[in-house]
């Protein structure tokens, strides 16, 4: 118990020694003076004769060792500080230099030596002084300091500067995590020869060591009206200060023992001590401005102009309450001490059994502690130099004996799979050691890393509305909620609240998003953790840094210099709700949390930790994923903007699933017959552009697009993210050359830009496919690479799909309004176990209004070129032309003139319907050649007409057409009448302004002559019929090599519409 430590109170020394002035002048014959100051910081009297109390006592004796280059012209010395001979005589001799004190020194008493010197020839700057101490019942101490000379005076400065965790009987205390006996700082400054400073002190800062940390709260603080008045209760009493000033026409240069007490802290402070000198205040204002509230800083703002200050010693008791201190605890009993005259209350002991600690040293055994402080000065306000300890501090050791064991606890806010969820991490401590005057503080943590489990990923959806901080935002945060500046609000994703034993009042604030790649680590993710509060004015600013599995999404992060500041709680919460940061696993049971917890204590010793918790259930309240392939019904929604009939109008496919749904990985998709794009005037985008996109970042993509606009035909937007919110990423769709087989393509590139994040440039291909026989178009990315999963260790969790090909004049409508279906066919994977594949079939109704307003007014000319004469074989054309803003042509039925016969004996080959898609006919069965123009191509085009393989008695004619796109055309061949008619029953809904057929006459002719046509005027019967089901029947006239008989009286027309 520290009662009966008491019984073992002894003095002890601290010796400091200074020259006045600070610079000895170099000029040999000057003068100068050394002071020694030798301060009892024990606990009991330092008696200098032996005595029936202190028969052990013995004389006070100094002896100093001036260097070489002085040369001693007289001594004196006072002990007590007040007055010469104020606590008895010091008797001084030049040789040996030694001044003895036979009487006694109170605890924070000085006896101070001046020694006036003159400078010799050749004296050098850094020659040694020594001095020594010895008696009093103290042991002995020495010291060896340097001289400065110089030709100029010291500036404006401190000449020392010293900071001493100490044990009792004066030894430095080494014990990490301990509670000194005291801290000792003292502090001098630059004088000059007649024991003034070089300019009056006005501010004074004092940072000590990183680590070092104090607890005021168990102390009750003086009042205002107390500390005034001089009666602070003796449990506000935390130390001495030894105060050094020059008073002219007073008491001159003397030191003054003056009691410290706890006061009561303005608003943001930490804490606050003073004293009162000579009716004067002085007040130490110690607050935690560092990032980490782990860097103690004492303060002394405005020090007093109606005295000099020289220097200072000031001893903080590490505890406070120990009875060791009971007779330097207030006024009273440093006056009852001194036996002074003045009035003053007896000096009573705290007598606590169990006194709180005050002090606590780190915890930390990695060098040793540094320490450094600045002043200004009333003539240069604002000036602050900076000072440095002039004396080494120690390293601490035992950090062996430093306990570790925080616990922590750590769950998500949603037990369901596939879910939006937030996270809560707390950290717990329980440091019996840090509050116990006898115990040794619990290690803090020096670096925490935390590891989700595996299928625990980042939210896309957390990018919706968010900002990042960048670093200049960081460091502006401060200590106060200044609105405009620190991280901004719409970068916020959690909370955090940290809890100290030390601190009366917890630490809140929030945990925000760091820029990406401008950041501490340069990473794609990392958190800016700020802590704080005003009232006490503790700040804590943290950096973490985040790592993605590149292939599975897990996330780990980790603090690697966590605060100082001793904690009982680390509280995170991240968000949670719709745009939370954090996705739950994809199946149920129970997950692990893992931590690993390093202790500054011992940097190489890793703690690990684990918190687990349940997924219970499956995503949208329904149950728990199975084993098997997930459900996977998305939704298709698809149409044109504009539903006219035959209109040019942008053309949407949008497709949607559930979280609780297998995730898309490619999708083909059939337009509806009719849905055409123009492809004249559209350009393509090169390959080497499309690999330029495909690696670009998605800022530069977006920015500087890598392919050419006029490639462009539409626009894309892609959702990611689970939950009711998604991150949309808008992107371009563009026209693109081969994929797949097919010449065409479209290449959706899409910079992965959610918020602030830039996941790269995402790359998806799409076959063009042209069906030759109906020529309905399909988008199909089954063959390319598939959509991403995952990007920079983000799973996507890709949820909507919304392709718009809006290019003006591209997407064209059909003409026909028979209802007909998109199709779509996906393929998706499993989100628990990616290799799982599962397709599904998603249809949309389609279809267009106001066909009958569309016209159908197409021209048809027939010719017959060569001989005339009967048995000749004729070359025939037919060529339909339409009227713009018509309806398509949907049927074509041409009955020949009585006049032609078919002659099988010239079919020399037929080309099987295999071939002949396959694009393999004989040459032999080729009998003719087609052309056809599209306003939706730039080039017409162009193909044979073969026989080919029939269900009926002849062989179908059929064309294939080449250029853009590949069109097959094909007509039943038969006879009706006797006369021979070809039916094209179904020609695609496409625009073609023009369409020519020639077949073949000679002796590869089809049709021979059964009269001479020059005889009667050769007629053909003609049934055209749209898409729109208006018909026009038709007896045109055919053209032949005969002499002109004038223009027909009548045409024998009639529409059906």
């Amino acid at each position: 118990m520290f009662p009966a430590a008491a019984a073992a109170a002894s003095p002890w020394w601290h010796l400091s020694s200074a020259a006045r002035p600070t610079v000895l002048p170099a000029e040999a014959g000057k003068e100068g003076e050394i002071t020694l100051t030798v301060a009892n910081l024990g606990d009991d009297l330092a008696v200098g004769k032996a005595t029936p109390e202190h028969p052990d006592g013995a004389p006070i004796v100094i002896a100093d060792t001036l260097p070489a280059g002085l040369k001693l012209s007289a001594v004196e010395a006072i002990a007590g500080g007040t007055g010469l001979e104020s606590r008895g005589p010091v008797l001084c001799q030049k040789a040996p230099l030694t001044c003895s004190f036979e009487g006694t020194l109170p605890p924070f008493d000085v006896i101070e030596v001046r020694i006036k010197v003159e400078i010799l020839p050749g004296a050098e700057s850094g020659e040694r002084n020594q001095v020594s101490v010895s008696g009093g019942l103290a042991p002995a101490v020495s010291l060896s300091r340097p001289l400065a000379l110089g030709p100029e005076p010291a500036r404006f400065g401190v000449a020392s500067y010293e900071v001493s965790p100490e044990e009792e009987g004066g030894g430095l205390d080494t014990q990490a995590g301990s509670h000194p006996f005291q801290l000792t700082t003292s502090f001098e400054l630059n004088q000059t020869a007649d024991a003034y400073s070089v300019a009056l002190p006005k501010d004074l800062r004092f940072e000590l060591p990183r680590g070092l940390l104090g607890n005021p709260r168990p102390f009750p603080p003086c009042e205002v009206t107390q500390f005034y008045l001089q009666s602070c209760p003796p449990g506000s009493a935390v130390g001495v200060a030894a105060v050094s000033v020059n008073e002219p026409g007073t008491l001159g240069v003397t030191s003054l023992a003056l009691p410290v007490f706890e006061l009561e802290p303005s608003p943001g402070e930490a804490a606050r001590f003073g004293l009162l000198s000579e009716g004067i205040p002085v007040f130490f204002d110690v607050s935690a401005p560092g990032p980490g509230a782990d860097e103690l800083t004492i303060a002394i703002d405005n020090v007093t102009q109606a005295t000099a200050l020289l220097g200072a010693t000031l001893t903080l008791w590490g505890v406070p309450g120990d009875a060791r201190h009971d007779q330097s605890r207030g006024r009273d009993c440093l006056q009852e001490a001194r036996e002074s005259v003045e009035e003053h209350a007896p000096c009573r002991p705290l007598e606590e059994a169990q006194p709180p600690p005050l002090l606590t040293l780190p915890t930390a055994c990695t060098g040793p502690l540094q320490a450094s402080g600045e002043v200004d000065s009333w003539p240069g306000a604002g000036d602050f130099l900076p000072f440095a300890t002039t004396v080494p501090l120690p390293a601490l050791d035992g950090c062996n004996r430093l306990p570790f064991a925080p616990t922590i606890k750590s769950e998500p806010t949603s037990d369901a799979a596939t879910s939006p969820t937030g996270l809560g991490f707390d950290l717990d401590f329980d440091d019996e050691g840090l509050l116990a005057p006898q115990g040794l503080a619990q290690s803090q943590a020096q670096r925490l890393s935390v590891t989700l489990p595996e299928g625990m990923s980042v939210n896309p959806s957390v990018a919706v509305g968010l900002r990042s901080c960048t670093p200049a935002q960081f460091g502006a945060t401060s200590v106060d909620f200044a609105p405009t500046s620190g991280c901004p609000e719409e970068s916020k994703i959690g909370s955090v609240t940290l809890e100290s034993p030390l601190a009366s009042q917890p630490l809140a604030g929030s945990i925000y998003l760091a820029s990406q790649g401008e950041n501490p680590f340069g990473s794609l993710l990392a958190l800016y953790v700020v802590a704080r509060n005003p009232t006490l004015g503790l700040l804590v600013k943290l950096a973490g840094k985040v790592e993605l599995d590149q292939g599975t999404g897990q996330v780990s992060a980790s603090f690697d210099e966590l605060p100082q500041l001793p904690l009982s709680g680390l509280h995170l919460a991240f968000r949670s709700g719709p745009r939370s940061l954090l996705v739950s696993p994809p199946a149920c049971g129970s997950a692990a949390i893992a931590a690993d917890l390093t202790p500054r204590s011992n940097p190489v010793a890793v703690l690990q930790r684990t918190s687990t918790f349940a997924i219970t259930a499956g995503p949208e309240g329904g149950p728990c994923p199975g084993a098997g392939a997930p459900p996977f019904h998305p939704d298709l929604r698809a149409g044109s903007l504009n539903p006219r009939a035959g209109a040019y109008s942008p053309f949407s496919i949008h497709l949607a699933r559930k979280d609780s749904e297998a995730e898309i990985s490619s999708f083909a998709a059939t337009l509806p017959p009719g849905v055409a794009a123009k492809l004249a005037g559209v350009s393509s985008c090169p390959a080497a552009a499309l690999a330029a996109a495909g690696a670009a970042a998605g800022v530069e993509e977006e920015e500087h697009p890598s392919c050419p606009a006029s490639s462009e035909v539409g626009h894309s937007l892609i959702g990611v993210g689970v939950g009711g919110t998604l991150a949309y990423v808008p992107g371009r769709l563009y026209l693109a050359g081969p994929d797949d087989g097919s010449p065409l393509s479209i290449a959706a590139i899409t910079p992965a830009r959610p918020g602030p994040l830039d996941l790269g440039t995402i790359l998806t291909r799409f076959a063009l496919r042209i069906d030759p026989r109906t020529a309905q178009v399909s988008l199909d990315s089954t063959g390319s690479e598939p959509i991403p999963r995952i990007l920079d260790g983000i799973p996507l969790h890709l949820r909507d799909i919304r392709l718009l090909l809006d290019r003006p004049g591209f997407t064209l409508n059909p003409t026909s309004c028979n209802p007909s279906t998109l199709t779509s066919t996906l393929t998706g994977s499993a989100p628990a176990s990616p290799a799982v594949q599962v397709s599904a079939k998603a249809t949309n109704r389609f279809q267009v209004g106001d066909c009958a307003k569309l016209g159908f007014k197409p021209k048809l000319a027939l010719r017959l070129s060569g001989p005339t004469h009967r048995s000749a074989y004729p070359k025939l054309e037919a060529t339909v032309i339409a009227s713009k803003g018509n309806a398509n042509l949907k049927k074509a039925a041409i009955t020949l003139p009585s006049t032609e016969l078919f002659d099988n004996a010239h079919i020399k080959a037929v080309c099987t319907r295999a071939r002949f898609s396959a694009g393999r006919c004989p040459a032999a069965s080729a009998v003719g050649h087609a052309e056809a123009w599209s306003p939706l191509l730039d080039k017409p085009l162009q193909g044979t007409i073969y026989l080919r393989a029939s269900r009926h008695k002849l062989p179908d004619l059929a064309a294939s057409l080449a250029g853009q796109i590949h069109l097959n055309l094909a007509a039943r061949v038969d006879s009706i009448g006797g006369r021979i008619r070809a039916s094209f029953g179904s020609i695609p809904d496409i625009p073609l302004a023009r369409l020519r057929l020639a077949l073949l006459g000679g002796k590869r002719g089809l049709f021979v002559n059964d009269t001479d046509l020059c005889a009667a005027r050769p007629r053909a019967a003609v049934q055209l019929t749209a898409q729109n089901a208006k018909v026009r029947d038709t007896r045109p006239y055919v053209k032949t090599a005969c002499p002109d008989r004038g223009k027909p009286a009548q045409k024998h027309r009639s529409a059906r519409e």
